[in-house]
């Protein structure tokens, strides 16, 4: 095990974890809404939303490692935006949405947590 990977917290790596859950679960959200709209070009715009933030939190899973301040900052924005999306989901009578609820917030506490915030000084 080499030296900078012992000294990551296991909030900063359960942070990881839960990014790259994220970015697939949202990808294969991605996915059903381009399948369940038509599979036509009409739909690839009904799931690029979608696809995109699947990306940014694949990116922010592998940024994490570079320790900067804008990491910490975008990871926890990007949490209240899925926030904000599940609200929307469980509002439109999904109870899946309430499972994404869960990860953001979890996502959420840990990277304000004392060890990440260490981390990213």
């Amino acid at each position: 095990m080499t030296r900078e990977k012992a000294s990551r917290p296991a909030a900063i790596r359960a942070q990881r974890v839960l990014l790259w859950i994220m970015a697939v679960i949202i990808w294969m959200n991605a996915w059903v809404t381009f399948i369940n709209a038509g599979g036509d070009f009409y739909s690839l715009g009904y799931a690029l939303p979608n696809a995109f933030l699947g990306v940014l939190l694949a990116l922010l899973a592998i940024a994490i490692r570079t320790r900067r301040r804008w990491v910490q900052i975008t990871i926890a924005a990007v949490h209240v935006i899925v926030l904000l999306l599940e609200f929307t989901r469980v509002g439109g009578g999904d109870p899946l949405g309430l499972v994404g609820m869960c990860i953001a917030v979890t996502g959420i506490t840990l990277i304000f947590w004392p060890s990440a915030r260490r981390f990213f000084r």
